[in-house]
C-alpha cells in the first residue's frame, strides 16, 4: 500500500500543477468514429519485448497499482496490452477512447514502422515537429472521437523509460481529462435536477448545474448538505459551504489542519444534532490544483467514518474571487462496487461545481 500512495502522490501532487496544452489536431477532416472503451480503460501499446522487459513493469507499476482509498483493491486503470501489429490489424483497438503507445524510432521492426507510418499520417506539422524529437505529448482525435492518444518516442529503450518517468504524472492527468465526457453522460443520463440548482443557488448564490439523484438533506445560511444516489442505488453525501476568506489563506500553510477544521465547524448532513463526519487524520494528502480557465483549488483524499460506516472522500476548496471562498466535499459509501467509478464521477461533479459556480 505504501508504493501504491508513493506513486499516487506523484500523479496527484504532479499532475495538477505540470499541465501543459493539449495538442488537438487541426484543421477540417471527415467525421471520426465514436471511441470505445470504459471509464479508466487504458490501451497499451508497445513492442512486446519492451512490455515484457523493464519498461512494461514501470507501466503496470504505475499504472496498475491500486486507486487509493477504494476497496476492495482496484486498480488506477484497466491496463490492456497490444502489439503494434495487432493494434493496426483491427480496426476496433484504433477506436480505443484511451491509449498510450511508446515507440523506437528508426526500429528495424516492420510492425514499429508501420505504426509509426501511421500515426504520422494523421499528425500536423506542428505535431510532427513534437514527434521527431524524443519527446512525450498527447494528441486528440487520432483515429476516434472523443480520443486521446499519448505518444512517446525515442531512439533507445533508455530514453523512451526516462521520457516515461519524467512525464507519467502528466500523462496521467491527460488521460483522466479526456474521460471528462463519459463521465458527464454517466452522471447526467437521467437528466439534470433543476429544484437542486435552485436551492444551492437561493441558498449560497452559487449556479450549479446538478444531474437528478440529488436529495436536499439539510439546509442553514451557511451549509448545504445534499445525499447522491447512485443507478445501483449506492449514496454519497456533498456538503456545500460558505468559508471565510482566512480559512482559505490559512490553507497555503495549513492545508490538512484547514481541511479538519472546516470539517469539525460543519453540521452533521441530519442537521447540528448530527453526527458528524470523522476523517483519519492520517490519510489525507493534499494538493494545490491549478488548472488553465479553471478557478485554483486546494483538495483533499482519504478516508471517513460515521455512524459504523465509512468509505473515501474528496473535498474541494477553491478560491471564488472577490473573496467568497466556498468548500465542497464528497463522502461516498465504501463496500459497493465499482468505487473508483463513483468517486471519480463524485470528484468529476465536485470539479464541475467548480467550474461552473459563479459567486
Amino acid at each position: 500500500m505504501k508504493t501504491c500512495l508513493q506513486h499516487w502522490s506523484l500523479l496527484f501532487l504532479l499532475a495538477v500543477t505540470l499541465l501543459s496544452n493539449a495538442c488537438v489536431r487541426e484543421g477540417k477532416d471527415p467525421p471520426l468514429p465514436s471511441a470505445a472503451g470504459k471509464l479508466s480503460e487504458l490501451t497499451v501499446v508497445m513492442d512486446t519485448s519492451l512490455w515484457i522487459g523493464d519498461l512494461g513493469e514501470q507501466v503496470r507499476a504505475v499504472y496498475g497499482a491500486n486507486f487509493p482509498f477504494v476497496e476492495p483493491a482496484t486498480p488506477l486503470f484497466d491496463l490492456k496490452y497490444i502489439s503494434p501489429g495487432n493494434f493496426l490489424a483491427q480496426a476496433e483497438n484504433l477506436r480505443q477512447r484511451n491509449c498510450l503507445v511508446l515507440l523506437k524510432k528508426y526500429s528495424n521492426k516492420p510492425e514499429e514502422q508501420e505504426l509509426a507510418k501511421a500515426i504520422e499520417s494523421r499528425l500536423t506539422l506542428s505535431q510532427l515537429k513534437l514527434w521527431r524529437e524524443n519527446t512525450a505529448f498527447s494528441v486528440d482525435k487520432l483515429w476516434a472521437d472523443p480520443q486521446r492518444v499519448v505518444l512517446i518516442m525515442a531512439r533507445e529503450e533508455e530514453q523512451l523509460a526516462k521520457l516515461w518517468k519524467d512525464n507519467f504524472p502528466t500523462l496521467y492527468q491527460r488521460i483522466r481529462e479526456n474521460e471528462g465526457s463519459l463521465l458527464e453522460s454517466i452522471l447526467y443520463k437521467n437528466g439534470i435536477d433543476n429544484t437542486a440548482r435552485e436551492l444551492i443557488q437561493n441558498g449560497l448564490d452559487v449556479e450549479v448545474v446538478w444531474p437528478k439523484g440529488i436529495t436536499l438533506l439539510s439546509k442553514t445560511d451557511s451549509v448545504l448538505w445534499f445525499r447522491y444516489n447512485f443507478n445501483d442505488g449506492s449514496k454519497a453525501w456533498i456538503l456545500i459551504r460558505k468559508a471565510e476568506k482566512r480559512e482559505w489563506e490559512r490553507c497555503e500553510k495549513e492545508a490538512t489542519p484547514t481541511f479538519l477544521g472546516i470539517l469539525k465547524r460543519s453540521p452533521g448532513p441530519e442537521g447540528k444534532n448530527d453526527e458528524q463526519f470523522q476523517v483519519q487524520e492520517k490519510t489525507p494528502f493534499s494538493a494545490f490544483i491549478r488548472y488553465k480557465k479553471v478557478v485554483p483549488a486546494y483538495e483533499w483524499r482519504g478516508t471517513w467514518s460515521r455512524k459504523q460506516m465509512n468509505g473515501p472522500f474528496v473535498a474541494q476548496f477553491p478560491d471564488f474571487l472577490p473573496d467568497a471562498p466556498i468548500f465542497f466535499a464528497g463522502f461516498l459509501e465504501g463496500g459497493g462496487p465499482r468505487q473508483r467509478e463513483k468517486l471519480l464521477q463524485l470528484q468529476h461533479l465536485l470539479t464541475k461545481m467548480r467550474i461552473e459556480a459563479k459567486p
